[in-house]
């Protein structure tokens, strides 16, 4: 928004800059007036029209620069200040400024702020209030100029006079010439027929534009809601399958509860081989208790050690296409590392993780590397999975991953990872690719071997 009102401001400068020194230039003056002189030694009605033409053209061309000028420089002034007054009240109090201006400096070409001037400031006031809602300074410019066009015409017709129109050398020699070839009544008929044609042109171009442009913000509005129903569907639907998986995982409870006492009886047994088979599944039922527990509860947390967490990650990747392909890099000293974190969901976006990167990496067009490392740092234990895919400076803004995700995937790991007083960072890999950074807090005691 700040570059865009700057880039208002600059062109309205250059419009105001052209406006001073078109003050400068008499060539319009002197081309009507030629053109005046051989309308009388002709007694040609062509030569006269033409000459309004021209004067109705260099005056608007200038007035143009004028209002266009100010208008553009107060609405970038009104955007990099937030006062949208700017945008009405600069224009109303610099243009008369502007002409009065050029006066008190005796330039030499003075325009003259008449009734004309006035009811242009007046109209294209209007018109701004009526254009409000288009977005494009073209289209505000090219009405603007269209209205002032069409004032300019009242400026050569003789019988508006007298009511304020044309005081300025130019318009007032191209009306007396009229008056004296008597042809005031035919030249003013033709001009008024301008001014009704430019002015049409201006409303109709004005409804145009506000209707186009209204029609583009419903265009868009639909799109949005559309998209915002695709994603509430979605999460309804992610919402109904945790539902079903909650009451799924509350019945596998039931029987787990008889195994594990059952189990446990077993274990008292008399004959050793059999305690010993009860222990083995004991052991492992309670660990499918452990699990249940985390799928069903997601603060349901224990303590693992990064070894551990980093096996049973890659436990799930191993028999995915890709999974044999990633590298995997710890030292002894941070395996040992203690952690205390839900394993099932943690391990769960770890792998999410690890399928972004490795579809990023196909994009590359050579050879894909995905690894996974871990080192300690102050209190953390910092995760690493890296890529060398596009990584995020070429993204693509629109919301869809390059292989066509909707990165909702990225909103489950958000949600597992900050959940557990974790944090999850992104930057870009030096020589290509992308570094996603997983800071996990670490305990002081450790997992018993």
């Amino acid at each position: 928004m700040t570059a865009l009102a700057g880039h208002k401001g600059k062109i309205g400068a250059a419009m105001l800059l052209a406006w001073l020194l078109s003050r400068f230039s008499l060539s319009s003056l002197s081309a009507v007036r030629a053109i005046l002189v051989l309308a009388i030694e002709n007694d040609e009605s062509f030569y006269l029209v033409m000459a309004s033409a021209l004067s109705a053209v260099s005056n608007a061309i200038r007035a143009a620069l004028l209002y266009c000028g100010w208008f553009l420089a107060a609405e970038g002034a009104a955007e990099r200040t937030g006062k949208p007054m700017l945008a009405w009240a600069l224009p109303a109090l610099m243009i008369p400024v502007s002409y009065q201006i050029s006066g008190y400096f005796h330039l030499p070409s003075v325009p003259q702020f008449g009734f004309s001037a006035f009811f242009t400031l007046l109209s294209v006031l209007f018109l701004q209030y009526i254009c409000r809602d288009i977005s494009r300074t073209g289209y505000k410019i090219l009405i603007q100029v269209l209205i002032v066009m069409a004032i300019q015409w009242l400026d050569v017709i003789p019988p508006l006079t007298g009511r304020g129109f044309g005081t300025g050398e130019m318009s007032l020699a191209v009306k007396s010439v009229a008056v004296l070839m008597d042809k005031d009544d035919m030249s003013g008929s033709i001009c008024a027929i301008f001014f009704f044609f430019n002015a049409l042109v201006a409303l109709l171009m004005a409804r145009l534009f506000v209707n186009y442009e209204k029609q583009l913000s419903q265009l868009n509005l639909i799109q949005l809601r559309e998209r915002d129903l695709i994603q509430l569907r979605h999460q309804q639907a992610t919402t109904r399958l945790y539902q079903e998986l909650q009451l799924l995982v509350h019945d596998l409870k039931r029987p787990l509860t008889v195994i594990l006492g059952l189990t446990n009886l077993l274990s008292l047994s008399a004959y050793r081989e059999v305690a010993s088979h009860a222990e083995i599944i004991l052991e492992a039922t309670e660990g499918m208790n452990q699990m249940i527990d985390e799928i069903k509860t997601p603060l349901a947390m224990r303590k693992v050690n990064v070894g551990e967490l980093l096996d049973y990650t890659m436990s799930q990747v191993r028999p995915l296409s890709w999974g044999e392909s990633v590298i995997v890099e710890a030292s002894d000293d941070v395996k040992r590392t203690v952690l205390k974190i839900n394993l099932i969901r943690f391990s769960r976006a770890l792998v999410n993780l690890l399928d972004n990167a490795s579809n990023a990496s196909g994009l590359n067009g050579g050879g894909s590397l995905v690894k996974i490392s871990a080192a300690s740092g102050e209190d953390k234990v910092i995760i690493n999975i890296e890529d060398n895919g596009p990584g995020f400076s070429s993204a693509d803004k629109s919301g869809v991953s390059a292989w066509g995700s909707t990165g909702l995937g990225l909103v489950f790991v958000k949600q597992v990872i900050e959940g557990g007083d974790c944090s999850i960072s992104y930057k870009d890999r030096p020589g290509g690719g992308t570094v996603c950074s997983v800071l996990v807090p670490v305990l002081n005691s450790e997992v018993s071997e």
